[in-house]
C-alpha cells in the first residue's frame, strides 16, 4: 500500500453506501485501486483484480479516484 502523506483523499461528498463496482473489461490491469485501498478491499488473483471485498471495503473512494480516467474500471453503482 502506498504511504499516508500520497493517498488521495476522497472528498465526503463522494463516500457512498455500497462499495464501487469493478468492470474486469474495462480494467487495464495497473493495479493503483489496490494500491491505494487503506481497507485492503482490493481481490486480487495471479497478478489480475478480481473484485472488491465488500465486507472489507470502507466506501472511502480511493479506488474510484485512482482509477486510470479513460477506463473507469471501477465506479459507484449509481454512476
Amino acid at each position: 500500500m502506498a504511504d499516508e502523506q500520497s493517498t488521495p483523499v476522497a472528498p465526503a461528498e463522494r463516500q457512498h453506501n455500497e462499495p464501487p463496482i469493478h468492470d474486469p473489461e474495462l480494467c487495464g490491469g495497473c493495479l493503483m485501486c489496490w494500491v491505494y485501498c487503506p481497507e485492503d478491499a482490493i481481490i486480487v488473483e495471479r497478478g489480475k483484480i478480481v473484485g472488491i471485498d465488500a465486507s472489507a471495503c470502507a466506501r472511502c473512494g480511493q479506488c474510484v479516484l485512482v482509477c486510470q480516467p479513460t477506463r473507469h474500471a471501477r465506479h459507484w453503482p449509481d454512476s
